[in-house]
């Protein structure tokens, strides 16, 4: 059986442009939360949660948002939750305040669709 195989010759191959994406949550550092009450920032994007109670996040406008990722640790036995009703669980259910169990070693990851943080995975 043959094959009928072509091989490009030199400056045949077609060219790909790469567009330029903002890779700023890939260099960013990671912040240690340790207050009642933080408001996440523009430049967060890994927080690792420490606090001695109930955590109060503050996360930025979905809509002024879309697309972004926000990754969390909790490293203590202590609730995390949305100062509004704008985060929904990984099934799908309603959104609420919910964001972290009381149970050290929790993550989440978020990403905001533009109307909500949705949490995408999480243990």
């Amino acid at each position: 059986m043959a094959l009928n195989a072509r091989v490009p010759t030199p400056g045949s191959f077609p060219s790909f442009r790469v567009a330029q994406n903002n890779f700023s949550q890939l260099n960013s550092t990671i912040k240690t939360v340790t207050a009642a009450a933080y408001t996440v920032v523009a430049t967060d994007s890994s927080l690792i949660l420490s606090p001695t109670g109930v955590l109060t996040l503050t996360l930025p406008s979905p809509a002024a948002n879309a697309g972004r990722s926000l990754r969390l640790k909790l490293t203590t036995a202590h609730t995390v939750i949305s100062a509004s009703a704008n985060v929904v669980p990984l099934n799908g259910a309603a959104a609420s305040t919910a964001i972290l169990a009381a149970t050290p070693g929790k993550y989440s990851l978020l990403q905001s669709d533009g109307t909500s943080w949705q949490i995408m995975a999480a243990n």
